[in-house]
């Protein structure tokens, strides 16, 4: 079942963001596995990031790694949490 993976990160900057990425070595090119479809912007101060994933189990796959390379690149430990939603539909199906 899909979920939507929603997350906000006080005081996180795009800098720090794209540092993430970086580290993680996540590109255009170069996606997680169930990762379907990734958004993130800055308001105020809080950074707010919104994916649709194939599955939990996929982003928490994906996300157990990457804590502490969030908390190297924050200086600190994670202390917000993504929140689940189940989707009833998502389109497109699989990426083309």
């Amino acid at each position: 079942m899909a979920v939507l993976v929603q997350m906000s990160v006080p005081g996180a900057t795009t800098t720090q963001y794209e540092q993430l990425n970086d580290k993680a070595g996540i590109s255009d090119d170069k996606l997680p596995n169930g990762l379907i479809c990734h958004a993130a912007w800055v308001d105020g101060s809080t950074l707010h990031i919104q994916d649709v994933w194939e599955s939990q189990g996929n982003f928490e796959t994906f996300f157990g790694p990457l804590v502490p390379l969030m908390e190297d690149v924050m200086g600190g430990p994670v202390t917000t949490m993504p929140t689940f939603t189940e989707l009833h539909n998502c389109y497109p199906k699989k990426r083309k």
